[in-house]
């Protein structure tokens, strides 16, 4: 359904850049999910659910954030931080300042930092590899810079001009970077001074040993080269594509963490009764007939829900030419009510016209609160997703619900109000 990456539970390539490392891919199964060919990437794996277990606990963000396999340390008022003591998630860099991945990424986590001021933070650790003739003395820019309050300022305005300052000669290079501090405001005789200072000296020494020790424990543990950027997440190694949507749905997966507390459903279906779904959105109402006979675990999972008010003010994150997908409170696109529940695919329902309603999945047998609304025939999404609803009024109100990616503010999205379930 969506051009995205699902880390450690549905990986679409593990690409690790960086300095130093070694890249290693595993290649998945594609699974074509549009008429205009576009895909979605699935691991093959066991069903999560099935038969004999149809419900159990599930979060991806636990996923995510497994016990780390080696010792990382703690952070101290040693480290370089930005952001809130208490934020939710907090981001460690060990970083090379001539390391060019380090330098695409600076403004990667600085726009997520930005977008999550008081959820986020950043702890800045030095790498300086042996092989970049100025990394060391970088890193003793960015200390004497820090001496006056501009640690950041420096590191920022660095990688920057990374090209502009690469093939200097370390000579040129410690003009170049006494030039810079002037630029910034700093006292330039105190940060000439403390650049080469014997304090700085000795603790970016001490740091990049302290630095290369960890990346050998982390290479030797999980069976890959690590190098600069090394990001780990809550203390967890992070080995996925960086990109702004990625990072924001990690914190945003983090700050809804509390709304996966739903215990799978119990049966709240009345016999022999015909359900509708009135789903009121910013945009009118659209009133769907849900297929209570056909996948009744289903339906009911999905009145059970509404029932507990899940999907009030609930975002259409994902709006394309061809489907509305929601039911995340998070809205990053990953969250769900805390549990997972078996598919119940049907050779009879297909996805052959607009207005089928699907439930989403990350892979088999992980069906939770997403769900999906056809604008147009999708016959590839046959077999792949359960299908427990038809649109029979309001297909012109989903059809005007904006389009809206994911790398979108969830604020600019049209949203579900709420969903009314009546019976007949």
């Amino acid at each position: 359904m969506r051009n995205t990456v699902l880390f450690l539970l549905i990986t679409l390539a593990l690409v690790v850049s960086a300095c130093g490392s070694k890249t290693a891919t595993m290649t998945p199964a594609a699974t074509p999910t549009s008429n205009s060919g576009e895909t979605t990437v699935q691991a093959t794996q066991a069903p999560f659910t099935d038969a004999a277990t149809p419900c159990k606990p599930f979060s991806l963000i636990d996923l995510v954030f497994q016990p780390p396999l080696v010792s990382i340390p703690e952070v101290t008022d040693q480290d370089w931080v930005k952001g809130p003591a208490d934020a939710k998630v907090t981001f460690i860099v060990y970083d090379d300042m001539q390391c060019p991945y380090c330098a695409q990424f600076q403004p990667i986590i600085n726009e997520v930092l930005e977008k999550f001021p008081e959820d986020t933070r950043l702890v800045f650790r030095h790498w300086p590899l042996s092989f970049h003739d100025k990394a060391t003395l970088s890193a003793q820019a960015l200390e004497a810079a820090g001496k006056q309050g501009k640690f950041f300022e420096m590191a920022d305005t660095l990688y920057a001009k990374q090209s502009e300052w690469n093939q200097k000669t370390p000579e040129e290079y410690e003009i170049y970077v006494k030039e810079v501090a002037g630029s910034l405001g700093l006292n330039t005789a105190q940060f000439a001074t403390d650049l080469n200072s014997e304090e700085i000296v000795q603790k970016i020494q001490a740091e990049t040993e302290k630095s290369n020790s960890l990346g050998s424990q982390l290479s030797a543990a999980y069976g890959t080269g690590f190098g600069t950027p090394t990001v780990l997440i809550n203390g967890t190694p992070y080995l996925q594509q960086r990109s702004v949507e990625l990072l924001s749905s990690i914190v945003r997966l983090v700050q809804g963490k509390s709304e996966e507390a739903l215990p799978c459903p119990t049966t709240v279906m009345e016999d022999k009764a015909d359900y509708q779904a009135t789903i009121l959105t910013t945009k009118g109402e659209i009133v769907v007939d849900l297929f209570e006979d056909e996948t009744p675990q289903t339906v009911n999972n999905f009145v059970y829900l509404v029932q507990n008010n899940w999907y009030d003010n609930n975002a259409f994150f994902v709006v394309r030419e061809g489907f509305v997908l929601t039911g995340d409170k998070t809205n990053s696109g990953y969250g769900g009510p805390g549990y997972a529940f078996l598919d119940e695919l049907k050779d009879d329902l297909k996805f052959d016209r607009e207005g089928v309603v699907g439930m989403y999945n990350f892979g088999p047998g992980t069906n939770g609160s997403q769900f999906f609304i056809l604008k147009q025939a999708m016959e590839a999404l046959n077999g792949k997703y359960t299908i427990f609803g038809q649109v029979v009024e309001g297909m012109d109100v989903l059809k005007s619900i904006a389009l809206h990616e994911t790398s979108a503010s969830p604020d600019s999205a049209d949203k579900i109000l709420s969903i009314r379930i009546t019976t007949k």
